[in-house]
């Protein structure tokens, strides 16, 4: 009723009549009665914390991180453009007289303003999801977080000045340095990847100002459109292939993503596992596990022995895996295959390579480096049957497409 009540209010307008007039003056009486009794009854389910509370000092702890950590992992994402109701009532009632009259009623959209930073994926959904809030309410939370800061000075800020995508940008320049700083305390990495860099620089694009791997990511999309997360063909076809042979009529084969893909194959992978019993390792697989045994300057002991014997061919695989990797950290620099072939690379494109620079490449350089001679090389192949084709088509393709290719050149190439 209070809401009704307060919504008529707001909707006068200004060729009202002097009855119109009389009966909002009634009305907001009424308004006046129903506070007092509402406040006397503390009935009134709105928050009801200060817009700033000056008094309170703000603390960033340990405890602070670990609830933020939760929020974020914890919360319903899908849900936010249905729970933002309560702003979009006020969005054309007088702010005044909401500050005057309803502090309150500020402090809820102000939480709905934090709730949209907590809940959007990066600080690159930040400028979308904000501009859905009034100018007035984001101005307020802006100074509110001047206000944490210890930064506001009223006359040097003079925010009223602001219009509203200047206030924006503010904003994000404060939430995504707090979002940074949260990250970096999970121990998770901020900054663009080397193959991100080298991705932009590759394609034109200055880096300089390119400070985290969400704005790189932005970037990418421009050039190449946004990454394709679906199940890829191989993890669709295996799940049809485990359901198959486990007979599992009417099961549920719906992913939409990869990692929705990989999780079902390895909850299939398990069921197949007790049916029909563990498929033993190969030899290519006890081969190789025991080199990388060596790699890591481990020997293969009679313990290890019998535990790789009594592996199942899955298990054995993730164990080699975790070997690959132990080894690769510990080892950067490129192996002396990835050096063979760049060698070769440069020799069919023609490019002069000295075999003791590229020795220096760690082996993500490396990676790039045959990437990016590969893609030439398939132009120049392909220039032969598309005088058009461009550098900038070739890099629309994925490792796997570039690879396959250049590999239907190969007999051309032998004949």
């Amino acid at each position: 009723m209070l809401k009704n009540l307060f919504s008529n209010l707001f909707k006068s307008n200004k060729g009202a009549n002097a009855e119109m007039m009389a009966l909002i003056q009634q009305q907001a009486d009424m308004i006046a009665q129903l506070n007092a009794q509402l406040n006397t009854k503390s009935t009134v389910n709105v928050p009801q914390e200060p817009v700033v509370n000056t008094n309170q000092s703000v603390v960033t702890n340990d405890q602070t991180y670990v609830e933020l950590d939760n929020y974020e992992e914890n919360v319903n994402r899908n849900k936010f453009h249905q729970s933002r109701k309560f702003s979009k009532e006020f969005e054309t009632a007088d702010w005044k007289d909401l500050q005057n009259n309803y502090p309150e009623y500020i402090s809820a959209m102000l939480d709905e303003v934090k709730e949209t930073i907590l809940t959007s994926l990066n600080p690159g959904f930040y400028a979308e999801n904000l501009a859905e809030f009034r100018v007035e309410l984001l101005q307020q939370y802006l100074q509110r977080l001047l206000i944490i800061q210890g930064t506001y000075h009223p006359e040097f800020d003079n925010l009223d000045s602001l219009d509203k995508d200047q206030i924006i940008s503010q904003i994000i320049e404060i939430e995504t340095a707090n979002w940074a700083d949260r990250q970096k305390y999970r121990g998770k990495q901020t900054a663009p990847s080397a193959k991100q860099i080298e991705l932009l620089k590759k394609n034109g694009v200055d880096t300089t100002n390119i400070k985290y791997w969400f704005q790189a990511s932005m970037e990418l999309e421009k050039i190449f459109g946004k990454y394709d997360n679906s199940p890829t063909n191989a993890q669709l076809a295996l799940i049809e292939k485990l359901v198959k042979e486990l007979g599992l009529a009417g099961f549920d084969c719906t992913v939409k993503t990869k990692k929705e893909a990989s999780a079902k194959i390895e909850e299939l992978s398990k069921l197949h596992d007790e049916k029909f019993g563990t498929k033993a390792p190969t030899q290519a697989q006890k081969e190789l596990y025991a080199r990388y045994l060596k790699l890591n300057n481990k020997r293969l002991t009679k313990t290890l022995k019998d535990e790789m014997n009594k592996m199942s061919s899955r298990d054995i695989s993730k164990a080699i895996n975790e070997l690959r990797n132990s080894y690769n950290s510990a080892h950067p620099e490129l192996t002396e295959g990835q050096l063979n072939y760049l060698m070769s690379l440069s020799e069919q494109l023609m490019i002069p390579a000295n075999r003791a620079e590229l020795s220096k490449l760690t082996k993500e350089q490396a990676t790039v480096k045959i990437d990016e001679l590969t893609r030439l090389l398939l132009l120049n192949k392909m220039k032969r049957l598309n005088k058009t084709i461009t550098l900038a088509d070739i890099n629309l393709l994925s490792k796997e497409e570039v690879k396959a290719k250049l590999a239907e050149f190969r007999p051309q190439r032998d004949e």
